[in-house]
């Protein structure tokens, strides 16, 4: 480990790759070979070609008989640790498919890195030195040490990351040789973490659990050691871990010879153990050389049995769907084609099993429109040629349950189905939110223009997280639109801009990291930090350095962390100043030959931007020559030379054009436009058009703006155009595309143009400007806000009751006084004046700002005696995510006797904490306890935040 001081003494150790060596080398030498005993020999019948796997006769599984419970003493310490901890861990199931904030890509990824349903806590395996292997004093680790050289201030080390790594597989390797609980455990795991590493009669083994043909005997009970001090299977089960450098392939036959079996007992397996089993059993199998239909034979036998477990018969159709079309898969297509009321988890599980195909045969399932993209009808025919999908898959589309909806979705995207846009599109309005958050997800895997327009509607309409899914979804297709919402007033989309960016390692990620390791919000620097954790250490140094020197105390003490875990090193320095942090870094770089990342210099330090001499004299010639321009009286000959020599200039410098247009008042910039126009300058000429007296020309010029709003920020001159039209334009069109032009700018003049539209005569632009003032939570547009409280105009209203919720000024609460302007009223008194509907909006909007008093009315809706009225309550509550509520509802959640506002109560719930801090839940509990588990989770976690 190295060990960085500001000072130049430092301590020299040996290196740990060496010692972790010996010291395993030696352990294994005085630890004797577990003897495996004889499995009762069985021969596998059936057919020899392979037309199906519903064609497969039944055939006898293989059953396995071995040891009981070893002497703890005689067993390796790494042993040890892992038989204690398995004994009482239990098998769990999470989700198989990722969350929609991982976005697209995630789902995409499960192909290479699968996700396991069942797991088990683990911890790391540690190998352990026995006293005589490692030195006893520095004095020892310095006369140890390969570098004497006392003035180095770093000392190299290697990572023990891989050690412990081994460690932990050699464990499960001697454990898994075992028949008993934790020996099945073992291997479970080991088929997870390293199945190309498996012999013939461990994958039997795990065989026999799934079909729960296993056995133990009273023989198995003692562990034979043997007295060498190296012996052949000692080495081998080592070997089965090192890395490719260092060995080479191992035999599926070196395991020793068992002794005779004894008589056997057959044990009542855990049926969530042959569940874990069946999941591992087929991932290993999909990892075999040239994995084909024939790997999953004895898989597919198993399903064809009828006294297979319900949780082992669905882990069987999600494995063996990697290598075997759905329609082949005994069982399955019946599955889906009973009543959805029945085994709903198996139908859940077959729909798991077209959606893993897909993943894995992405080129095969693919489906292409035959004809025109808009079909009326589809025939199932042509889009199935191969006889893929179970017929019944297709009935899958009317059913409106959340886990079949995203999961159907999922699968319409990913095959290129000709359904999908549409479907997506419509469960977007799914009163489900992780189904609205999810089809938003599958969009993006969808790559057309439309979904594409309909992903970016999405991102310019929606606040928070909702606005973070679109963002990822379009993030799957161009990176730069996530790297733009790095400045986002919502902290929730900057959260999972620094996510992205820590799975995207590029230039634009770590420009974007640097600055969001030093934001506001000191969460948010957290997540910048961590989001390095697995970049290189070149790679992650900038981000580090950045956080280390400017970030708060728990961002630094984390880039501290990161530091040391990159660089293999121990910063020792204890106190904590801007300059020994710049000391720390400065010896890192040194060391690494590495570059920090650039300052940010304050505003005081920037030096005033002078124009050079050349811009000077450019912009004194253009306003020279566009004043002569605009001069009447001159000649025609004159005329036309000058606007040919003035067009070829403009042309050459449009930024210094456009800073001779900001000076003008608008008087003169109107003549001016006709001038210009005439010219033509181009730019000039399409505004110019924005006042022409022909409707086509209006809609055409505010079209062409629109579309340079999405390249760049408009022209300050253009903006004060645009107002000015604006508050004389009739044409909704026109006002729609002006509109449009300002969605992405909170500039001073963008915002005088939202500030006409929400004075507009037209109540359609009034509600395009509300709509603004809602997307960028202007709290400066608060005051145009409050007449619109009390528009007779209920969409008007609605609009602005909702932006005066999201602007964050609590002017518009109370509203102005009477004797300071007019009694422009707030939101306070709409309550008990407009209808139900009305009101439960003023009161979302009362508590996106802070109002107690719209909290309170809000929790007392929720004790209303119509449930269609408190489902309607909580799923406002839940779009606020305000933790706030999350006492009130654990109270409500236990007398709410609803299913539809139980499912909607535990939504809000999940969307009040964010997903790493959430409880852990199984899918199959029951409601009554999920809401046990939530409450118990919520009084560890007020006990936590008391001091």
């Amino acid at each position: 480990m190295k060990l960085l001081t500001t000072a130049p003494l430092v301590h020299h150790q040996a290196t740990p790759r060496s010692v972790v060596r010996s010291c395993c080398a030696n352990r294994l030498r005085s630890v004797v070979v577990l003897a495996f005993l004889q499995a009762a020999a069985v021969t596998v019948t059936g057919c020899h070609s392979l037309e199906g796997l519903h064609q497969f006769a039944a055939t006898t599984s293989p059953v396995v008989t071995a040891t009981d419970e070893d002497s703890a003493n005689e067993l390796p310490p790494e042993v040890v640790q892992q038989r204690g901890h398995l004994e009482t861990q239990q098998w769990q199931s999470v989700d198989l498919w990722p969350d929609p904030f991982a976005g697209p890509e995630a789902l995409i990824n499960l192909k290479s890195t699968p996700r396991f349903r069942w797991t088990i806590a683990i911890p790391e395996t540690q190998p352990i030195a026995s006293k005589d292997e490692v030195p006893k004093s520095e004095e020892e680790a310095r006369e140890t040490s390969h570098d004497q050289d006392s003035d180095q201030e770093l000392i190299p080390t290697s990572s023990r990351k891989e050690a412990r790594s081994r460690a932990t597989l050699s464990a499960w390797w001697v454990l898994s040789s075992q028949n008993d609980s934790t020996g099945w455990k073992a291997a479970v795991l080991l088929a997870q973490s390293a199945p190309e590493k498996l012999d013939r009669k461990r994958m039997e083994r795990l065989q026999a659990i799934v079909a729960g043909d296993v056995s133990t005997t009273e023989s198995d009970a003692a562990t034979v050691y043997a007295a060498e001090d190296h012996t052949p299977e000692v080495s081998r089960f080592w070997d089965r871990f090192k890395s490719a450098e260092d060995a080479g392939e191992v035999s599926e036959e070196d395991s020793l010879d068992p002794p005779p079996a004894a008589e056997a007992n057959e044990p009542v397996l855990d049926p969530d153990l042959r569940a874990a089993a069946a999941e591992a059993w087929c991932y290993a199998l999909s990892q075999r050389p040239q994995a084909d239909e024939q790997t999953y034979r004895e898989a597919g036998l198993l399903l064809m049995r009828d006294d297979l477990p319900l949780s082992v018969r669905c882990e069987l159709f999600r494995g063996v769907a990697r290598g075997v079309a759905p329609r082949r898969i005994p069982g399955l297509n019946t599955v889906l084609e009973e009543s959805p009321a029945i085994d709903s988890e198996l139908r859940l599980a077959a729909l798991d099993a077209c959606l893993i195909h897909a993943l894995h045969h992405p080129s095969a399932t693919s489906m292409s429109s035959p004809g025109e993209p808009s079909l009326i009808t589809v025939d199932l025919a042509e889009l199935d040629p191969e006889g893929i999908w179970p017929a019944a898959l297709w009935k899958l589309r009317w059913e409106d349950s959340p886990a079949i909806v995203t999961r159907f979705g999922h699968w319409l995207a990913l095959t290129g189905n000709p359904l999908a846009e549409s479907y997506l599109s419509e469960k977007l309005n799914h009163l489900n939110t992780d189904v609205k958050r999810t089809a938003v997800c599958s969009l993006g895997l969808i790559n057309t223009e439309s979904s594409e327009a309909l992903l970016r509607q999405r991102l310019d309409r929606d606040q928070g997280r909702q606005k973070a899914v679109a963002m990822l979804a379009l993030g799957f297709r161009d990176p730069g639109v996530v790297y733009r919402q790095i400045h986002d007033a919502d902290p929730s989309v900057r959260r999972y801009v620094a996510e992205f960016a820590g799975r995207h390692p590029s230039h634009e990620a770590r420009v974007a990291l640097q600055e969001l390791a030093v934001d506001n919000d000191p969460a948010i620097q957290l997540v910048a930090v961590r989001a390095v954790e697995e970049w290189s250490a070149a790679e992650a140094f900038p981000i580090l350095s950045i956080a280390f020197q400017e970030g708060v105390l728990k961002t630094r003490r984390e880039a501290r962390r990161l530091l040391e875990q990159h660089f293999d090193l121990v910063i020792a320095a204890i106190e904590d100043t801007p300059e020994q942090r710049r000391t720390i870094l400065d010896q890192i770089r040194k060391n690494n030959a590495l570059a920090l990342a650039p300052e940010k210099p304050s505003p005081s330090d920037k030096p005033p931007v002078e124009p050079t001499s050349s811009d000077d004299e450019l912009g004194n010639r253009i306003r020279t020559e566009l004043q002569k321009l605009i001069t009447d009286d001159l000649p025609a000959d004159q005329r036309q030379q000058l606007q040919a020599e003035f067009k070829t200039l403009a042309e050459a410098h449009p930024r210094l054009l456009d800073e001779v247009l900001r000076t003008q008042p608008m008087a003169s910039l109107r003549k001016t436009l006709v001038r210009l126009a005439e010219v033509p300058v181009e730019r000039c000429q399409t505004v110019q058009n924005l006042s022409h007296t022909e409707l086509h020309r209006r809609r055409k010029a505010a079209r062409e703006i629109a579309g340079w709003a999405d390249a760049e920020t408009l022209p300050e001159w253009i903006l004060v155009v645009l107002a000015d039209d604006l508050n004389r334009e009739q044409d909704p069109q026109v006002c729609r595309a002006i509109m449009s032009a300002i969605a992405h700018d909170t500039t001073p003049a963008a915002r005088g143009v939202a500030e006409v539209a929400l004075r507009h005569p037209w109540s359609d632009v009034r509600v395009l400007g509300c709509q603004y003032a809602a997307q960028h939570r202007l709290p400066q547009l608060a005051p145009l806000l409050l007449p619109l409280l009390q528009e007779r105009n209920a969409t008007v209203q609605v609009a602005a009751i909702e932006a005066a919720g999201l602007c964050r000024n609590p002017l518009v609460i109370d509203g102005i006084s009477q004797s300071q302007a007019s009694g422009r009223s707030g939101l306070r008194s709409l309550l008990g004046t407009v209808s139900g509907s009305m009101e439960l909006r003023v009161l979302i909007a009362l508590a996106r700002l802070q109002n107690d008093q719209g909290r309170s009315e809000l929790i007392k809706l929720t004790y209303s005696p119509s449930p269609e009225q408190r489902r309607l309550v909580l799923e406002a509550i839940a779009e606020l995510e305000d933790p706030f509520f999350q006492e009130s509802l654990l109270n409500m959640g236990w007398t709410e006797q609803d299913p539809q506002v139980r499912r909607v109560l535990l939504d809000a719930l999940e969307r009040m904490v964010e997903p790493s801090r959430r409880p852990e839940i199984s899918p199959t509990a029951t409601y009554d306890e999920k809401i046990s588990v939530w409450s118990r989770w919520a009084e560890r976690d007020a006990a936590v935040e008391q001091p």
